[in-house]
């Protein structure tokens, strides 16, 4: 269950969580094959098909047009949907990209963007998202995202998880 703080603001089921245990499942099979332990790798490994076939039948049956933030279909697009969904190998990449295609639509573009209130910019979510666009072959998306990355990093070269969107807008 997401806490009612967390980015998605509500309190549920997320979908980023199961996204992060596929991915937890996967590793610990590559630890387990890389110790030499192949029989537990390969129930690992069993488990973690099984768990991410349940878990896209259920993202099927969702009646959201891309990731939802929750399972309950509650709550606002979080940090975790992109990121996680990318740890996990979404089985669904169209609901990937259409997440994207919808976080950027309201962020005027593929850049820096918000999610939520347009009052505050989120590096990390649109740096998981530039990643990801870089794996799929989104090139100009993903450069133009790390470039507002670089735009937007501190003198110490950090980029904020959350910053001021006064610049962004000339404001």
């Amino acid at each position: 269950m997401g806490a009612p703080r967390d980015n998605e603001l509500v309190t549920a089921q997320l979908v980023g969580n199961d996204a992060w245990l596929i991915a937890g499942y996967r590793s610990a099979a590559r630890l387990l094959r890389a110790a030499g332990r192949t029989v537990d790798a390969d129930s690992v490994e069993a488990a973690r098909a099984l768990y991410a076939a349940e878990s896209s039948a259920r993202l099927g049956a969702t009646r959201h047009p891309d990731v939802p933030p929750s399972w309950q279909g509650i709550g606002r697009t979080g940090a975790t949907s992109p990121r996680a969904c990318r740890a996990a190998r979404c089985p669904d990449p169209p609901r990937m990209a259409a997440l994207a295609e919808r976080l950027w639509r309201a962020a005027g573009g593929p850049g820096l963007g918000f999610y939520g209130e347009p009052d505050s910019l989120h590096a990390y979510l649109f740096a998981d998202l530039a990643t990801w666009a870089m794996l799929t072959g989104r090139r100009d998306a993903a450069e133009r995202m790390l470039d507002s990355l670089l735009a937007w990093r501190s003198a110490a070269a950090e980029s904020p998880s959350c910053s001021p969107a006064r610049r962004a807008t000339g404001a």
